[in-house]
């Protein structure tokens, strides 16, 4: 197998046999999000966020050829990464290659790494349960399903200021520093806050 690559570096992000069709994956690639979606003898490894909110897609679903997130809804075609509802938003995807005589999933390491310097990545694994930093992977560098059970997600609403909130990227920030928003009114009359 031979992955073209900008200094031949290739990372592992997935075990071919292990990925669900149409299941979301996720795989950490050069401090990147990623999500991984097997679908029929194809792959795609696409940025792992979502546009809206931040929210990781490998917590999502897939409803007919799209990659819904889990959190807002938002759609992103699972095989182009381009948004059904609005083709401006799309994911970056990522060229992938399947060995499935070793069983693996490839990316070009450095196209990742090209990316993540282009668009730094302001989340805080660390307060994510089950993702460890440094060992985003699962065992033998492979992708590691994100899906840690109600347990973990109690852990997250509990450390949360409001129980919708998120692992700590922009919808946490956003929401943690929101400030009360007045109303228009008529001249004379006192703003209502919301």
């Amino acid at each position: 197998m031979n992955l073209p690559t900008v200094n031949g570096a290739n990372a592992r992000v997935a075990v071919w046999s292990q990925l669900g069709d149409r299941q979301p994956a996720y795989a950490l690639v050069a401090n990147v999000d990623r999500v991984v979606i097997r679908f029929d003898d194809q792959v795609a490894v696409m940025y792992g966020r979502c546009h809206h909110r931040g929210a990781l897609l490998a917590d999502g679903y897939v409803d007919g050829r799209n990659l819904i997130c889990g959190v807002h809804g938002w759609d992103y075609r699972y095989d182009t990464g381009v948004s059904e509802y609005n083709n401006d938003e799309a994911l970056q995807r990522f060229g992938a290659v399947v060995d499935e005589e070793a069983d693996v999933v490839w990316v070009d390491e450095a196209d990742v790494a090209a990316f993540a310097e282009a668009h730094p990545q302001p989340y805080r694994r660390e307060r994510i349960p089950g993702l460890v930093p440094g060992r985003a992977r699962g065992p033998g560098g492979t992708a590691q399903q994100l899906h840690p059970g109600p347990r973990a997600r109690r852990a997250i609403q509990a450390r949360s200021p409001r129980s919708d909130v998120g692992d700590g990227g922009p919808a946490h920030r956003a929401t943690a520093l929101r400030r009360p928003v007045t109303a228009h009114c008529a001249v004379g009359q006192t703003p209502r806050v919301r």
